[in-house]
């Protein structure tokens, strides 16, 4: 070591010092000195890497390409994708190809390795699992890897694929397709239907036979991540994804899944469960839940660390340029002003009081109260929204003649407290103006 330079003696024990890492002149940076530790966060065991999530369903262009230059950008060290990167639902096996190949050109720009997974929209009809097959040079549609001690599993919910709807559902979707639906609502329940059958779980028994030699191989890594397209553990009937789930209940682990573009976490015996939403897929009728992301997964001693980075977030050193401004329309809980209204007809008043400024000089945060004139004569498609924000507790400051007038409506389970702000006022007028 140079004389009058200091190697930090928070160094892991035992580790060989590395001089050109950190070092500076004692005598010209003497204690105390500007900077709180020298405990730097460099384990090299340590690990960051992506999970990319769905472009399919009528994906808006763009934004798949976007994405794969801001993973240059943030340079994870391999990415994983959950399924869905073509159409598919085709019986042309050139057309399929021509699929593939407009996703190998925009995978080819990638700086790291990018881990492939097939959802229903990849392997379908007959020939697309041929197509998969020769493209991904195996014979089964799952697969595994270890990395720095951490077991990766990539498990297929298409084994064997979901060839044929029944014959009433294909019906249906021909009538979509043709446009001969009475209405948007029932259009959007028949794929709603279709999407439910599409993401019902298949996995082999050869698949569960599968994971459980490699499990059975490797008992002693440090931590085991699992990766799916449909979620399966939402599912009445989730097959024989509970046999895998038995195998991995005495270490630890983390899921991934796609399919729904609708983001979704959930504590289940004693892991994280994450359903990712999208990045670039179809847009679903409402907007709760949906974003175009990826998972920054950075992997520690204790476990992953998961990150969720919503595309328009990331920016290269130019800014917000309008190139990297043109994708991604949809935020969740996005507030672009104070007091945003959140667009729901039937309670054109309701409000978001994200974004107002604090006697202290800080931010309320979006997403967590709200306001309204009231909660009465709500629609059935808005009720739904309103359920949607996941509402714990409801405040009613009206007096008891505007609660007669209009009863208050509100979801399933929420707290309703009744707050009469003017009940000791002898004279309640502002409360008989009509509601604006």
């Amino acid at each position: 070591m140079l004389p009058g330079y200091s190697q930090s003696d928070t160094a892991a024990a035992g580790a060989a010092p590395d001089v050109s890492a950190f070092s500076y002149d004692q005598a010209e940076i003497p204690v105390p000195r500007p900077w709180t530790s020298e405990n730097f966060n460099n384990n090299p065991n340590n690990f960051q890497f992506v999970v990319i999530v769905d472009r399919t369903g009528g994906h808006r262009p763009g934004v798949f390409t976007a994405a794969v230059d801001l993973l240059n950008l943030i340079q994870p060290e391999f990415v994983v994708n959950v399924g869905d990167l073509i159409e598919g639902y085709v019986e042309d096996e050139s057309v399929l190809k021509s699929q593939w190949a407009e996703v190998d050109g925009k995978l080819k720009r990638l700086d790291m390795p990018f881990f492939f997974l097939p959802g229903n929209h990849d392997v379908n009809l007959d020939p697309s699992e041929k197509v998969w097959f020769e493209r991904v040079g195996a014979n089964r549609s799952y697969s595994h890897f270890i990395y720095k001690d951490v077991l990766f599993l990539l498990m297929s919910t298409e084994d064997p694929p979901k060839r044929d709807p029944s014959e009433d559902l294909a019906d249906k979707y021909e009538r979509v397709n043709a446009g001969k639906v009475s209405s948007h609502e029932e259009a959007k329940a028949i794929i709603t239907e279709l999407e439910a059958w599409a993401g019902q779980v298949s996995i082999s028994d050869a698949q569960v036979e599968y994971f459980n030699k490699v499990l059975a191989a490797n008992p002693k890594v440090r931590w085991t991540i699992g990766f799916m397209h449909s979620p399966a553990w939402v599912q009445e009937d989730p097959g024989n994804f509970a046999k895998i789930e038995s195998l991995l209940a005495d270490r630890p682990y983390t899921m991934f899944a796609g399919h729904t573009h609708t983001y979704n976490y959930t504590r289940r015996n004693g892991r994280d469960y994450i359903t990712m939403a999208m990045t670039g897929g179809a847009v679903p009728g409402n907007t709760v839940g949906h974003m175009d992301h990826v998972a920054w997964v950075s992997m520690t001693d204790n476990g992953p660390v998961i990150s969720n980075l919503l595309l328009n977030g990331i920016l290269d050193k130019r800014g917000a340029v309008p190139t990297l401004q043109d994708f991604l329309l949809y935020r969740p809980r996005q507030i672009t002003q104070t007091g945003q209204s959140l667009g729901i007809k039937s309670v054109p008043n309701l409000r978001d009081l994200g974004g107002y400024q604090t006697s202290d000089g800080r931010t309320v945060a979006a997403g967590l109260a709200y306001r309204s004139n009231q909660l009465s004569k709500i629609s059935s498609d808005d009720m739904a929204k309103l359920n949607a924000l996941n509402l714990r507790n409801a405040f009613d400051l009206r007096t008891e003649v505007e609660r007669k007038k209009r009863p208050q409506e509100l979801p399933t389970g929420v707290n309703y407290v009744v707050l009469d702000v003017l009940a000791d006022s002898p004279q309640a007028g502002p409360a008989q103006l009509p509601p604006c």
